[in-house]
């Protein structure tokens, strides 16, 4: 009898502690859909990298339609625990980043070749930010072994970072990468020729 009763008790401790969780989940469900952290018709970026354009925020759930076309409900409280999610409607500058790699004979020429990349970005891309020390426009040598090396392109774009205008200015920076650093059938870069090199042939 005893153990019965032990039973019924533990069984409403658990039925409690569902209780409770279920509606710490309502509450804060609830004060989520009153943050303003979107509106319906925004473009958020979730944490697991899933891109969905808000359709309707509920007070419990919100309605979401991803670029891929698929109609998601995601509970409120789950958004909330999202510390990382983005909005992208919000964001007026997007952050695009581009690693390469060069050969290690190549090396004496890595300013050359930074060089080159440089100014070939910087007149291909016409929304490159470059007048604001908030938004460094790089590319850095950033990894060396003793075959292959690698360097890294890193800049701001004015523009928001979703649609087919940021895919198209995304893929112009791509491009004047490439151009610039001489990006050959292997994948590789390849510094310029030098001054003097150049003159000798």
């Amino acid at each position: 009898m005893s153990s019965f009763r032990t039973l019924l008790g533990s069984g409403g401790i658990f039925a409690g502690l569902a209780a409770q969780q279920s509606v710490r989940k309502i509450v804060s469900g609830t004060l989520f859909s009153f943050q303003d952290r979107f509106d319906a018709g925004d473009t958020v970026k979730l944490e697991d990298g899933t891109v969905a354009c808000v359709q309707k925020v509920g007070i419990l759930e919100t309605c979401m339609l991803s670029t891929d076309g698929i109609e998601l409900k995601v509970s409120n409280s789950d958004l909330a625990e999202q510390h990382k999610m983005l909005n992208l409607s919000r964001l007026e500058n997007t952050h695009v980043v581009q690693a390469a790699k060069f050969r290690f004979r190549d090396v004496k020429g890595i300013d050359r070749l930074v060089q080159s990349i440089k100014r070939e970005v910087k007149s291909s891309c016409p929304r490159l930010i470059t007048e604001d020390d908030s938004y460094p426009f790089s590319v850095y040598w950033t990894k060396w072994d003793d075959k292959t090396n690698q360097i890294e392109v890193s800049c701001y774009l004015k523009i928001k970072s979703y649609g087919n205008e940021y895919m198209f200015a995304k893929q112009s920076f791509l491009e004047a990468v490439a151009r610039g650093g001489n990006l050959d059938a292997e994948g590789y870069l390849n510094p310029p020729p030098s001054k003097s090199g150049a003159a000798q042939r």
